[in-house]
């Protein structure tokens, strides 16, 4: 089973046509007539589910069942043809939180028919009852990561916006659609355009089952905005020398995916390499108030940051499977980053 993998539901935003049959020979996305086909990838792993129910989810987190199938190598949902308007959201509120996340002006995002609604698919294994955690489409190539989601739409719409590091280029049909989210070194594409060889995959659910939110989470990820020859790596340790989430980077720049953990104080921790004056280690940092800890409250989802301006972290909101961008991507325009300054580089407390 592959080792990386991302936080639950990316955006729930807008996917192809209906009529859409993606498929390869180690796993099909095929949808057709409203009947979705899964053949899971790696299905050993996961024979301990013995359920599996699809909700459609809007952007206040509401879920409802839609469909269900018990658990096999291949099963089939059946979907409805009709989602009511109660159970989506509008497109315009989808393009607001995929502005914020993007970090580009919602007024860009070009939108052919403002009244358009959607909600995302998400579908969930289960064991005896309880969640265990969600499928999801995926393809890893040499130089990209992608992801795919389903949703519906209640009318047909396109959605675009270009610059140099995003595109976004979404022609919606009504009814259940896919969208790919490719994610490269130099930038993130999200796109209707039909992507071969996706294959479904299980991600499990941090410590197995879950809810809808985030309400009792706390996510984390690790970014690196700057080349930097000695800071090479970040991460979260608990009080008791545990750690919860790491990502070394090297000497160059990139960005983690978020992570689960728990909320609470934790101590966040740089790894320095190569440095004349410190021996290759992870080092604690000193916060404001003189602390070694950072506390991460439930709830919430922060970017711990290396950066021009030294090692920060950043609040990004409410914890959502709805609104998390996560994997390597990076955006290299140098927006101003409002956070809780560490260090600069002069104080640090070897872990």
């Amino acid at each position: 089973m592959r080792k990386y993998l991302v936080v639950l539901c990316l955006l729930p935003i807008f996917f192809l046509g209906c009529d859409n049959t993606n498929s390869s020979s180690s796993g099909g996305s095929g949808l057709s007539g409203g009947k979705l086909t899964i053949k899971v990838e790696d299905y050993d792993d996961y024979d301990y589910l013995d359920e599996v129910k699809a909700f459609i989810v809007n952007l206040k987190e509401d879920e409802r069942e839609i469909a269900d199938s018990d658990f096999k190598k291949s099963f089939t949902l059946n979907l409805p043809d009709e989602v009511s308007k109660s159970r989506l959201s509008s497109i315009e509120d989808y393009a607001e939180m995929l502005a914020y996340e993007c970090e580009i002006d919602a007024d860009d995002i070009k939108i052919s028919a403002k009244d358009a609604n959607l909600g995302e698919l998400c579908i969930y294994g289960y064991s005896k009852g309880k969640r265990m955690g969600e499928f999801y489409l995926y393809k890893e190539t040499k130089d990209s990561d992608i992801e795919a989601y389903y949703v519906y739409v209640d009318k047909s719409v396109k959605a675009t916006y270009s610059d140099k590091y995003i595109k976004i280029n979404l022609d919606f049909k009504k009814g259940w659609n896919l969208v790919y989210f490719t994610e490269k070194d130099d930038g993130l594409e999200i796109s209707t355009k039909s992507v071969s060889g996706m294959i479904w995959d299980f991600r499990e659910d941090e410590g197995g089952g879950g809810g809808g939110g985030g309400g009792n989470k706390t996510a984390i990820k690790f970014v690196k905005l700057v080349n930097h020859s000695y800071f090479q790596g970040l991460s979260v340790y608990n009080q008791y020398k545990t750690e919860l989430a790491a990502y070394e980077f090297g000497t160059g720049t990139g960005e983690s995916k978020y992570f689960d953990i728990p909320p609470g104080k934790h101590i966040p921790c740089v790894l320095i390499k190569n440095h004349p004056s410190y021996e290759d280690a992870w080092y604690s940092l000193e916060w404001p108030g003189d602390v070694e800890t950072f506390d991460f409250i439930a709830g919430q989802k922060y970017s711990f940051i290396i950066s021009s301006d030294g090692i920060g972290m950043k609040n990004d909101g409410a914890y959502s499977k709805t609104n998390i961008i996560s994997k390597k991507f990076v955006s290299k325009r140098k927006n101003n980053i409002d956070y809780e300054g560490a260090i600069k580089e002069n104080e640090f407390k070897k872990y």
